[in-house]
Formats: C-alpha cells, sequence, structure tokens
C-alpha cells in the first residue's frame, strides 16, 4: 500500500467520529460527525447490547468513573488551597 492511500483512510476514519456518554442512570447517547463506518457500527451494536441490560460490570464503571471524576476534583481544590497558602506565606 502506498503512503497516499493510508493517509487517505486515515483521514477518513478520522472524519467519522462517534462520541459515546452515558449518564449516571445508564441512558446512552451517540453523536456522531458523519454516518458511522461498518466497523462503528459493529462496536456501537455490542456496547449498546450490553449497556441496554445495564450489566453488573457497566454499573461498576460508571460508579468508578464518577469515583474518579470526584478524586479529581477534590484533589485540586485541595491543591489550589495548599498553593494559596504557601503564596499568601510568601507575599
Amino acid at each position: 500500500m502506498s503512503d497516499q492511500k493510508l493517509e487517505a483512510d486515515y483521514i477518513q476514519d478520522i472524519e467519522s467520529l462517534v462520541m459515546i456518554t452515558i449518564e449516571e442512570d445508564g441512558s446512552i447517547m451517540l453523536v456522531s460527525t458523519k454516518t458511522p463506518t461498518k466497523e462503528q457500527i459493529k462496536v456501537l451494536s455490542k456496547i449498546l447490547i450490553v449497556s441496554d441490560n445495564h450489566s453488573l460490570f457497566l454499573k461498576f464503571a460508571i460508579a468508578l468513573e464518577r469515583f474518579v471524576n470526584w478524586l479529581d476534583y477534590t484533589s485540586r481544590i485541595y491543591y489550589l488551597k495548599l498553593v494559596n497558602k504557601f503564596l499568601k506565606r510568601n507575599k
């Protein structure tokens, strides 16, 4: 395969993106930039089948994602408080 062919395939893959959002209640929304490719449809159908049953794994993944977001948020606030205290001392 030529480099131009590979580059054209890569650009075509980038042009068709799908974003999946899963809400806390388990509802799913798909947003696509173009008509999804056959490979994307195949993967998305598997994701939707798993998420439709609200499997234990999906519930665990959502809970883990919420925990990581909370941990990230609280650690940033704590870090900012420490930096502000340090800056106030050095004035």
